[in-house]
């Protein structure tokens, strides 16, 4: 804290001091904002306040470590969950219906008609022709 002189407004009327004159009283005011305290390097001023810290035990940090801890654990099986997704993706690729029908031993038109009656799944009509889904 720093000392300044401040001038005290006027004794109101009928008390003992008559005097017109504004006393003088010396007062202590906070420091401004930039203004160093005493025995406070000018380097120092600019430096954060340290931050309040709860204690150790409290239940705020019981509550926040908890909740830290659900967090990661929903992160983690997020993240695994999109890398199964991601390997089914890269491991699936769409073939015409020719090659699907090879690959499966079956002629172009016997899978057609599987298709067009909804016996096969992942088939997807792009162009007006026929693809199917198919992993490796």
């Amino acid at each position: 804290m720093t000392s300044r002189i401040s001038l005290a407004p006027r004794p109101a009327l009928g008390s003992k001091d008559t005097d017109s004159k504004p006393v003088r009283r010396l007062v202590s005011v906070p420091p401004f904002a930039g203004e160093p305290q005493r025995g406070q390097a000018l380097g120092d001023r600019h430096r954060p306040a340290p931050a309040y810290s709860r204690p150790p035990g409290s239940i705020d940090s019981a509550i926040r470590m908890v909740i830290r801890e659900e967090v990661r654990a929903e992160l983690r099986a997020a993240l695994a969950e999109h890398r199964q997704e991601e390997r089914t993706r890269e491991a699936t690729k769409l073939v015409p219906l020719v090659e699907a029908a090879r690959k499966l031993g079956l002629t172009p038109k016997a899978l057609r008609a599987r298709i067009e009656r909804g016996s096969i799944e992942g088939a997807t009509k792009i162009g007006g022709r026929w693809h199917l889904s198919m992993r490796g």
